[in-house]
């Protein structure tokens, strides 16, 4: 039996050797839909594929050798089986819609269609937002802090119908379609409380079918109380920013949702879960699917560092992609430029631009942020004076499962998959990628795949 690679290099099709994931990848244009120079991946000694398998990222056209042979020359079962040198009868068809090279969710996942509002909750819902959204545009106070606090501008307030409610809002349920509740302290139906604060819509079409209200902190009674309150009757669609597009950061809050739309918006759309444990809705999951790179930057915490392994397993184009300073995108624009921190996570081909990127991380007094505590340093004796960051970077590839590919086309990280290290890849994430020092180190570095056994290797030739 022959091996896929031969196959494909039989057709003109040039090939590169990629990595060792499943026996060896190769990438190079794709034969289908002849699109691209590195998207059609390439496994001649996959272990669950005859002869290997195919996966094109473009025209996602997928398979073993024999489906190679039937998609590409228009042969029969029994006639790609010869082409391929095997036996029809020992070998099956196998042609999976994507190749996943991470497991699946072992419970599976239907992603859920949520119905619209009903008739009069979005009526009365966008006449709230266009007001607020008003009060806010005419508040300069307001404008400046949000774009203090947030990073927003009031282009951006204008483009999400972001607004102001400047005091608690009471109003019978029935006049905005809700079903009556009764109080169990007084016996009296309850009325709809809609609390004074930022009011952040999302609209679809330009319904407005989901309202939260980011409360004041001087409001908060106690920890119980919620920061973000839920305007009852909303809908739990998640917000999806940006149809069609070939990359999605999925991150957690609407406000950061925005700020990433505002400064990359052109680059990539966004999905905005609410909260770190929310899944794709089923609209989103369409977009989802038929995105080449999903960039998982769920919050630097407990929560996010639980629910980010979901998306890996899930989605084949998922790759974990953290802020390199702070908790969120929120956090992080004080320091990290949002649009820099994003062409870093997309392939190269995508963008044409410097690796030198316009911020350095700093601490709230100005000073450089304190690098994490690293055992001994375990650099090999007579280098040349390198930067801190140089050798801080050094120590945590000697001490980690961790290599970076530096080529002309490409500035990646590549973790060990079972390695989970929330602080430690952050702090890497930070030096490869917004060091200028670190940046020029790699830019020089004899090696395209450098390692804690090579890092130091340029200091010697």
């Amino acid at each position: 039996m022959t091996d896929i690679l031969s196959a494909v290099q039989a057709r003109g099709i040039e090939l590169k050797a990629h990595g060792k994931k499943h026996g060896g990848e190769f990438v190079g244009p794709c034969p289908f839909c002849r699109e691209g120079t590195d998207r059609f991946h390439v496994w001649p000694h996959h272990e669950k594929w005859n002869g290997g398998g195919f996966w094109c990222r473009i025209c996602r056209k997928s398979g073993d050798l024999i489906a190679f042979h039937m998609e590409m020359d228009g042969l029969s079962y029994g006639q790609a089986c010869q082409a391929a040198g095997c036996d029809p009868k020992q070998y099956g068809y196998v042609k999976p819609a994507m190749l996943k090279k991470r497991p699946t969710d072992s419970k599976g996942f239907s992603p859920i269609k949520y119905p619209n509002p009903d008739k009069l909750w979005l009526e009365k819902a966008l006449a709230f937002t266009d007001a607020a959204n008003e009060r806010l545009l005419k508040n300069p106070t307001a404008l400046a802090k949000l774009y203090r606090d947030r990073g927003l501008t009031e282009e951006t307030v204008r483009r999400f119908r972001l607004g102001l409610n400047d005091a608690d809002f009471f109003r019978p349920r029935k006049s905005w379609g809700l079903p009556e509740e009764i109080s169990e302290k007084t016996g009296k139906p309850k009325k709809l409380w809609i609390p004074r604060g930022l009011v952040v819509p999302y609209l679809v079409e330009g319904k407005v079918v989901r309202i939260r209200i980011r409360r004041p902190k001087a409001d908060l009674k106690s920890e119980k109380d919620p920061r973000y309150y839920f305007v009852p009757g909303s809908s739990p669609a998640i917000m999806l920013i940006g149809e069609e597009q070939k990359a999605y950061v999925v991150e957690e809050t609407e406000l950061d949702g925005m700020l990433i739309a505002q400064e990359a918006g052109d680059l990539v759309g966004v999905l905005a879960l609410g909260t770190a444990a929310s899944k794709p809705d089923k609209y989103c999951a369409s977009h989802l699917k038929k995105a080449d790179m999903l960039l998982i930057s769920l919050d630097s915490d407990e929560a996010g560092r639980k629910a980010s392994p979901w998306w890996l397993e899930n989605y084949l184009q998922a790759e974990r992609w953290p802020v390199p300073d702070g908790k969120d995108p929120g956090d992080m624009f004080r320091t990290v430029d949002v649009r820099s921190w994003v062409l870093a996570g997309l392939p190269p081909a995508w963008h044409v631009g410097s690796r030198s990127l316009p911020k350095q991380p700093m601490g709230e007094e100005g000073n450089e942020k304190k690098a994490i505590d690293l055992p001994p340093d375990k650099a090999p004796t007579g280098l040349p004076e390198y930067p801190d960051s140089v050798m801080e970077l050094g120590r945590m590839l000697q001490q980690y499962p961790v290599r970076i590919i530096s080529t002309d086309k490409r500035l990646g990280i590549e973790e060990a998959p079972q390695w989970n290290n929330e602080e430690a890849s952050r702090r890497i994430s930070q030096l490869v990628f917004f060091d200028g020092d670190v940046i020029s180190f790699l830019d020089a570095h004899p090696k395209p795949v450098i390692n804690g056994s090579n890092y130091f290797e340029a200091a010697n030739g």
